[in-house]
């Protein structure tokens, strides 16, 4: 089909908004600047997420946590000074992806969760609006696979769903099963086991979504068994080498300790070697899982290959010269 009878639905936050960079680093730090506990932060970020995050509901919990009224003007002037601008968070595709399929008539939607004007003064502010023909926010969680089945139950577009939360797709697939539906992930390698807070809260949230598991396929049925069969072994492996990972085995701290000095070699100060020393086992350890969960996709493919084996004897012989039945 014609990409001009194509109808495009981006979730924003952190499929094509960079929310975690925004919010969880240069927000974050502007406003802990100002006095605030950073533990109070982020436990109230925790308690505002469920119904949609704004700055009044953060600075309210965060104030009623520390029982110390907060700079509210001061952190709506620091939002207006140094966050007016936000198309440097948009990730890098986005914008040329957004000017190449409009020209040949797609249309743009955004569906999002969160509250109506937090989100909008992200969007706008990415310099987003021109491009996009509505908006549709939720605040219950999971809601929007009821906007997209809302608004596109007599389309006679093609739609297409794109998304970085594998479980908000499958809702949307449940309702909507002709509905094409991509799942995106900005996450990279490096960033998937954090070796220090910075590299945390770079993408705090987004890595969480790489831990869930799809129920439909969102991309090719081949790609997508192996995948989901390499995903559930992994989990598996990490899983029982956790378990035998103990602070006061004699192996771990070893281990601990070598990385610790080899680190220390490298410039990195006592204390923070010792904290990317954790990191280091980490990831050694989610590694060796992925290795052995490739071995196992291997050993499953070979053995399918291995089945199908007889069906070549079971299919009819063609005889030399006579033609070919095509059905």
């Amino acid at each position: 089909m014609h990409s001009l009878n194509r109808a495009f639905f981006l979730d924003f936050d952190h499929t094509i908004f960079n929310t975690d960079g925004f919010f969880h680093v240069d927000v974050r730090n502007s406003f802990l600047r100002l006095g605030i506990d950073a533990s109070g932060w982020e436990q109230s970020y925790a308690d505002v997420w469920p119904t949609g995050c704004t700055l009044e509901k953060h600075a309210e919990v965060i104030a009623r946590r520390s029982d110390n009224p907060l700079p509210r003007a001061e952190m709506k002037r620091i939002l207006q000074d140094s966050f007016s601008d936000l198309r440097r968070y948009l990730f890098p595709d986005v914008l040329p992806f957004f000017k190449e399929v409009k020209k040949v008539g797609s249309h743009f939607y955004i569906i999002s969760f969160g509250d109506d004007e937090w989100q909008r003064y992200k969007v706008f502010a990415s310099d987003l609006g021109g491009y996009l023909d509505a908006m549709f926010f939720t605040a219950i969680e999971g809601g929007k696979s009821g906007l997209v089945l809302e608004r596109t139950k007599n389309a006679a577009q093609a739609v297409v769903v794109i998304h970085n939360n594998p479980t908000d797709l499958d809702l949307i697939r449940d309702l909507a099963p002709d509905v094409r539906t991509c799942c995106i992930n900005w996450v990279p390698d490096e960033a998937r086991s954090p070796v220090d807070l910075l590299a945390v809260l770079k993408f705090l949230e987004a890595r969480s979504y790489l831990e869930k598991l799809p129920r439909h396929q969102h991309i090719p049925l081949g790609i997508s068994v192996v995948t989901t069969m390499l995903a559930r072994r992994a989990q598996l492996y990490q899983t029982n080498f956790a378990g035998h990972l103990s602070p006061g085995s004699p192996k771990v701290q070893a281990m601990l300790d070598s990385a610790t000095r080899m680190l220390m070699s490298h410039g990195s100060s006592a204390y923070q070697a010792s904290r990317q020393a954790y990191g280091l086992v980490a990831r050694m350890l989610d590694q060796q899982a992925v290795i052995l969960a490739y071995i196992d996709c291997f050993w499953f493919l070979g053995l399918g290959i291995l089945l199908m084996i007889p069906c070549v004897f079971l299919m009819k012989k063609v005889q030399p010269g006579r033609p070919i039945a095509v059905h």
